[in-house]
């Protein structure tokens, strides 16, 4: 693993703002655009109670109530009406919701606000990634492509938190020290933990670790230590979690009581007849969740191309925008178009939108290019394939769940927006330029 040449992460991290007065400027001034953009439309939002924002408001509603950790359902599915849910989803963000609203009031413009210091800090995360592994040219691009990414910061739901910690996990890896120290690994740990306490996707991040810890060059009863320290947070964090969903609903619910509902419709099972069925039979959430996998694993048995099938439409919605499709999931009508809101917010939110097409088609360039010249890419590319491959096998995908790696596609796209540079301004000194580790 390469050492970096600063010591300490925080040093490590905070290296970008330590450079040449020039580049430090331009950093704050796409800084204060970015937070300024972001103050703004969250004065321009209005929240309202719809889908996953509303289910993480209202538990944690629930819990500073000291009515425990549930919710009784009163949203729009009228299929889940008469169900309380326990487990449906991960505690992590209605606890981040509930912790902030008791120091700050219960105002959605505060959990606004603190979605905007969450991607305030991916900010600082995704600088240091660029500027040590590509150099200033991509540092500054990235920062320009992540600056108008506004998409999350006025949604309730678990994105901007999510990939936050995302980020400082893949800025651990690329700075190496959870293969050098065991209190390191410890935070690696104890950060995976709490981001899949945010979305059960969260242990993906185990992936990566894994794979960059067989290429390490440490004795293998060393890399076994390390890893059981980092797997220690979350298993034990999981137990306690599935032994209180086995106390409340008589079924162990590892992670949450929503997988069979979520796998459903792409596995041609009508979750819908279920769930009304067994509602009037008195079955909870954790006994509905159990018949639903039961069904789907059925399904897959009697058709043995099915579960591929699945797996690549997946994999091509979470690596090709969907249009229309993920406007519409985006729910930037809902956030948008109210009376506060000024005429022109929504349709530049949605112009927006089409930023996606553009850093998708970038990245795979930049990655090209990466490959091409033999530059330092392996942790981008180990924590972008384990996401990439792992998400379609056990989730549905679309937009809102390629959150997480935007950001490491945002930085593939700014390494090539930094070569396209290099090869317009800087190719007639030679061809030496072109192999050159650095984008700027």
């Amino acid at each position: 693993m390469q050492q970096p040449e600063t010591n300490g992460f925080l040093q490590w991290l905070l290296a970008p703002w330590k450079d040449s007065r020039p580049f430090r400027i331009a950093l704050l001034l796409i800084l204060f655009v970015s937070v300024g953009f972001r103050i703004f439309l969250i004065s321009q939002s209005t929240w309202q109670r719809v889908s996953d924002s509303r289910d993480y408001h209202e538990f944690a509603e629930s819990l500073i109530r000291g009515e425990g950790y549930r919710q009784v359902y009163t949203g729009e599915t009228s299929i889940y009406h008469g169900l309380t849910f326990y487990a449906y989803r991960m505690p992590g963000y209605p606890i981040f919701l509930a912790t902030v609203y008791c120091l700050f009031g219960p105002y959605p413009q505060v959990a606004m606000a603190a979605n905007l210091a969450a991607e305030v800090l991916s900010h600082l995360f995704l600088l240091a990634i660029a500027y040590h592994l590509f150099g200033r040219a991509t540092a500054l691009w990235s920062q320009a492509l992540w600056a108008i990414h506004i998409f999350w910061t006025t949604s309730l739901m678990t994105e901007s938190l999510f990939t936050a910690g995302f980020l400082f996990l893949t800025a651990l890896l690329v700075y190496g020290a959870p293969f050098r120290s065991k209190a390191a690994m410890l935070a690696y740990g104890s950060v995976a933990c709490a981001i899949t306490f945010l979305r059960p996707i969260g242990v993906v991040v185990y992936l990566p670790l894994g794979v960059l810890m067989l290429a390490t060059r440490i004795p293998f009863p060393r890399k076994v230590l390390l890893m059981l320290i980092a797997v220690l947070p979350t298993a034990f964090c999981l137990f306690l979690w599935t032994h209180r969903n086995h106390r409340i609903l008589g079924k162990n619910v590892y992670l949450t009581s929503q997988s069979g509902r979520v796998n459903a419709k792409e596995f041609g099972v009508h979750f819908e007849l279920v769930y009304r069925v067994m509602k009037k039979q008195g079955a909870n959430e954790a006994q509905i969740d159990q018949v639903l996998k039961e069904m789907i694993t059925r399904r897959i048995r009697a058709n043995p191309y099915l579960y591929p099938r699945v797996y690549l439409d997946r994999l091509h919605k979470l690596l090709v925008p969907q249009g229309p499709q993920d406007l519409r999931l985006l729910h930037l009508e809902t956030l948008f178009s109210g009376p506060r809101n000024s005429p022109w917010v929504l349709p530049l939110a949605r112009k927006l939108y089409y930023q996606y097409h553009a850093v998708y088609l970038l990245a795979a360039v930049g990655l090209l290019v990466m490959i091409g010249r033999r530059t330092r890419y392996r942790e981008i590319l180990a924590v972008l394939a384990c996401f990439i491959l792992f998400h379609p096998a056990v989730s549905k995908t679309y937009i809102r769940y390629a959150a997480p790696i935007f950001p490491i596609l945002i930085l593939c796209a700014a390494y090539a927006l930094a070569s396209f540079g290099i090869l317009a301004g800087r190719l007639r000194p030679g061809k030496k330029e072109l192999t050159h580790h650095r984008a700027d």
